[in-house]
């Protein structure tokens, strides 16, 4: 038998970055107020920068900068890539020898597509990636046809108050909604929403299916700080519409121990949220998944796709899904969350969910791998509740090398090569509407390849 050349959808890229212009994209009452920030933010950033040389941390504490200074800089990135520039990894966990060796083979990249411009303080972003036709090239080089693409929202700082992020907000969608049109058959743009106001939500909804956005809404991180779990009803206008719209709701770095996710609750799978809250440590990597699918939400919206992206891989999902199965038929709660004998009214209650956990997590939900072995070791046992993504730009991303990486994890994990497809791009297709019949002549040009 031939090897098969792959369709490679990359679930999660990262678009904005602080060379763009946003601020034609603003609406005229707003638009000199942020050109106002993103002036600070340059001169901030530098002025920061110059006291990181001279002391570190200390000089900048010395410094006594205050805290606008300090969230503009790192708006426009100013203060990450000080931070590295003088102290190697100093904000974020990046060897200064890994940094170097990254942008030496970055460069080398570009320069064979036939293009010498680099920011040498560029870390979190590459040369050229908010260019459409560019970025593509990156990707082609990289095995790669089609892209979901994830905001990068730093110049959206909720300190700025709520009139001027959403603005903001507003302006960053009509932009990546006009990149993505660039390509519609290659771009799947993400919406950006500030769920702190579901009626400005729902505009942003309206506006990005009416423009094409298929990427549905994104927000970084699980539930946002002091608002209610995802299963409250206050959530409710909001996952109606994107569920008639067919948008889905991303999550990205989406996990953490916060025990106010699950609070105390009533109804079907409320037992299950309540031990949630009391024993929530040994669920962490589940995080929002548990509010998802024992709070009722699909049952409520059968339809609404959730997926969850950056959260160190998919292979977290399977033991998660696991337990959570685990205790739907548990008699006794001596496995699973718990470690001690429950109530027969209690246990009872765990299946008071018309469906199984593994049928609203098949039908419903979504989780981002990447290319580490593990996550391969799991996508024939999930296959349709797993999404591959390269994380372009950044980094830690497998660009350029996913391509290498992908074939030698196939040898590794010896995956189905339907699981194989359904990973890397028959799941993305079918959440983010990629009409896979347009991107197989590109595949067959660049993709990578299954050895039969």
């Amino acid at each position: 038998m031939s090897d098969t050349r792959l369709i490679a959808i990359t679930g999660d890229t990262h678009l904005g970055n602080r060379n763009v212009d946003f601020a034609p994209y603003f609406d005229p009452e707003h638009r000199q107020a942020y050109v106002d920030f993103e002036d600070m933010a340059k001169r901030a950033a530098v002025v920061m920068k110059e006291r990181m040389e001279a002391g570190g941390l200390a000089g900048l504490a010395s410094g006594q900068a205050d805290m606008s200074m300090m969230m503009a800089a790192a708006a426009v990135g100013g203060l990450g890539n000080a931070l590295v520039d003088v102290n190697g990894n100093g904000s974020v966990p990046y060897a200064p020898e890994y940094i170097a060796e990254n942008t030496k083979i970055r460069k080398e990249l570009l320069a064979s597509l036939g293009e010498e411009g680099w920011d040498d303080a560029d870390l979190m972003t590459v040369y050229g990636e908010d260019d459409p036709d560019l970025r593509l090239k990156m990707l082609e080089a990289d095995g790669q046809v089609g892209s979901v693409l994830f905001p990068q929202i730093g110049f959206l700082l909720s300190s700025l108050g709520p009139d001027l992020k959403w603005a903001g907000i507003r302006a960053y969608n009509r932009w990546a909604a006009e990149f993505a049109a660039s390509h519609p058959d290659r771009y799947a743009a993400c919406f950006m929403v500030d769920l702190d106001d579901i009626d400005r939500a729902r505009d942003e909804a309206r506006f990005a299916a009416e423009h094409n956005m298929r990427g549905g809404s994104y927000i970084g991180g699980g539930r946002p700080p002091g608002l209610p779990p995802f299963q409250d009803l206050y959530y409710e206008p909001y996952f109606s519409l994107l569920e008639e719209l067919a948008l889905p709701f991303n999550m990205h770095a989406a996990f953490g121990g916060d025990p106010s996710q699950a609070g105390w609750q009533d109804g079907p799978g409320a037992a299950v949220l309540n031990q949630m809250w009391i024993h929530y440590n040994n669920m962490a990597k589940g995080g929002p998944l548990v509010n998802w699918i024992f709070g009722g939400v699909f049952e409520r919206h059968p339809k609404l796709q959730i997926v969850v992206a950056e959260t160190g891989g998919c292979y977290w999902a399977l033991e998660v899904l696991q337990n959570l199965e685990e205790i739907y038929d548990s008699t006794n709660m001596r496995s699973g969350i718990g470690k001690r004998p429950m109530n027969p009214h209690m246990v009872a209650k765990f299946r008071e969910l018309p469906r199984r956990p593994s049928d609203y997590f098949r039908d419903n939900i979504t989780v981002q791998g990447h290319d580490s072995i593990i996550d391969w070791s799991v996508i024939d046992t999930i296959p349709d509740s797993v999404l591959w993504s390269s994380d372009f730009p950044h980094p830690e991303s497998s660009w350029p090398f996913s391509r290498k990486e992908i074939a030698e994890n196939i040898a590794e994990a010896r995956p189905s090569l339907d699981g194989v497809q359904k990973f890397l791009a028959g799941n993305a297709a079918k959440l983010y509407r990629f009409d896979l019949e347009k991107l197989r002549p590109i595949a067959d040009r660049v993709g990578p390849v299954y050895a039969n």
